[in-house]
């Protein structure tokens, strides 16, 4: 993992490299956004004895 030689604009988003990477760059992130469930009900299918599934669960975004 390359700790330095780079510079990140923290406002766009935009990473800087000092040099061009002799590499492929790959990066990875995590991304926090308040919300709660759409239901206060989810039914489930029984999928068998050990598994169970949701059709499909909506969130919705808490705005501040």
């Amino acid at each position: 993992m390359q700790t330095s030689g780079y510079t990140v604009d923290y406002v766009t988003g935009r990473i800087t490299f000092d040099a061009i990477p002799a590499g492929v760059v790959t990066a990875d992130f995590e991304y926090d956004v308040p919300c709660r469930f759409d239901t206060d009900e989810m039914p489930i299918n029984i999928d068998n004895w050990s598994s169970y599934s949701w059709s499909g669960i909506t969130v919705i975004e808490i705005k501040n």
